[in-house]
């Protein structure tokens, strides 16, 4: 930020001097309006991009927890099938085994 200048002579008096002090304060302040304006639209570019960030994570994380509760489902069925698989071929089993030991 730029200094103000001071300002010569009195208050009251001066003539000339105290519009030109008065315009250098409008200067600086817009100046500072300026700067104010352009940190603003930054904040706010910096902001967007993290909304979009965030968008594209939430997006993300959705179809990652679907395709996760896919395979867990598919999973289960097979894992449901081999239990399935497994007591028929041990009941073919003791079946076989009875067979055989009643000759």
């Amino acid at each position: 930020f730029v200094s103000m200048a001071k300002k010569k002579g009195k208050k009251g008096g001066g003539g000339g001097e105290g519009g030109e002090g008065a315009e250098l304060k409008v200067q600086i302040y817009e100046k500072q309006l300026e700067s104010l304006r352009h940190r603003l639209v930054m904040q706010t570019n910096k902001s967007s991009g993290a909304e979009a960030v965030v968008k594209d994570l939430r997006e993300k994380f959705g179809t990652l927890a679907r395709d996760f509760d896919q395979e867990k489902q598919r999973t289960f069925k097979i894992s449901a099938e081999m239990t399935r698989h497994y007591k028929a071929m041990r009941k073919k089993m003791q079946e076989k085994i009875f067979e055989l030991q009643e000759q």
